[in-house]
């Protein structure tokens, strides 16, 4: 893209690609580091310790960003959006659950703090909020897909503002969120979890959607250099003690990354490493629970040579999740998504 020029048609940004793979290892090295250093980490660890988990926010801006971006469309349906979302979400997630169930059941010494029952299972699979019988929370069986969870509701709210005219969508989209957060949850009409403020941070993404297509995110590199500086500086600071929500403190820091990063997209774009950092996250985002989990176990049962141990397990994240971006999620999301598409008459 030309400093003065309009944003190219990219279905793929490489920037929004980078800043997912930045995401993703944010938070696997936030729980690498729980489970490895918590006891006197040096000052990188605690830097992860304490903001690591920031990346999840960052995910849920661009998914809004993706969301914007995608809904533009006038062509699409609700049944072909939906299609693709779950071709995209469920393959990858439903057998790492299934692994993680498995694994909680023969070898319970390696999955801490983590519970089974077969009902548990269904609603894990099925997207549905739950309390954990391990008693953490409203955690599924696979622990990070709480964030899934979270984004399945905002994808059936933009599936359902696909029957507006697409001028209207965005509204439509913003008074569903609100709807869900504010009302619904507070009755009890749906999941305690809806009511979290981080479903704002969607509504962030939308307005950086908003911005990119607008052209407004233009300019010379050094501006947007120093926007995205600023804005880790913002996600490192301590939470401001006043009380402000994750979607205040962390969302709102991680918009403006977003928004940096889409202005720095025509240097990004040249290294197609970052397209395929993006394309891993998903899955890595998905298996470093349970590969740290047995890392850790290993490392119990040996007593020794935890340091090896640990960096052993961050290599073997990387190559499964490239792995199964490769031999998973792509080709069974294709098959999902083609038996899921409407037929043509």
């Amino acid at each position: 893209m030309d400093v003065d020029g309009a944003p190219p048609p990219r279905e793929v940004l490489a920037s929004i690609q980078a800043l997912r793979a930045v995401a993703a290892w944010s938070v696997v090295l936030h729980h690498y580091c729980l489970i490895f250093a918590v006891d006197n980490p040096s000052w990188w660890r605690r830097g992860f310790l304490d903001h690591g988990a920031a990346g999840v926010d960052v995910f849920f801006v661009v998914s809004g960003l993706v969301m914007g971006l995608s809904t533009s469309d006038s062509a699409i349906t609700p049944r072909g959006f939906m299609a693709k979302r779950l071709g995209r979400i469920v393959p990858a997630y439903w057998l790492y659950t299934l692994v993680v169930a498995l694994l909680i059941t023969r070898v319970p010494d390696m999955m801490v703090n983590q519970g089974y029952s077969p009902e548990f299972l269904v609603s894990s699979l099925l997207f549905v909020p739950a309390q954990n019988p391990s008693g953490v929370g409203l955690v599924p069986i696979n622990t990070v897909g709480w964030s899934l969870n979270v984004e399945m509701a905002f994808y059936v709210i933009v599936a359902a503002s696909l029957f507006a005219q697409r001028t209207q969508r965005w509204l439509w989209i913003a008074s569903g969120v609100v709807l869900l957060q504010k009302l619904l949850s507070p009755l009890g009409i749906v999941s305690s979890l809806y009511g979290d403020p981080v479903l704002y941070e969607f509504l962030m993404g939308l307005a950086a959607a908003h911005l990119w297509q607008s052209g407004a995110l233009r300019g010379r590199g050094w501006v947007f250099g120093c926007l995205a500086l600023f804005a880790i500086v913002c996600l490192l600071r301590p939470p401001v003690p006043s009380g402000l929500v994750r979607a205040v403190d962390y969302g709102v820091p991680a918009f403006l990354l977003v928004c940096a990063f889409l202005g720095l997209e025509r240097y990004f774009a040249r290294a197609s490493i970052f397209a395929h950092l993006g394309n891993h996250s998903y899955s890595v985002y998905l298996i470093h629970p349970t590969i740290l989990y047995a890392g850790w176990y290993i490392h119990r049962s040996a007593r020794g040579h935890g340091v090896f141990i640990s960096w052993c397990c961050l290599a073997v994240i990387a190559l499964l999740g490239a792995a199964s971006y490769r031999l998973l999620e792509r080709p069974a999301g294709r098959v999902l998504t083609r038996w899921l598409m409407p037929r043509e008459r």
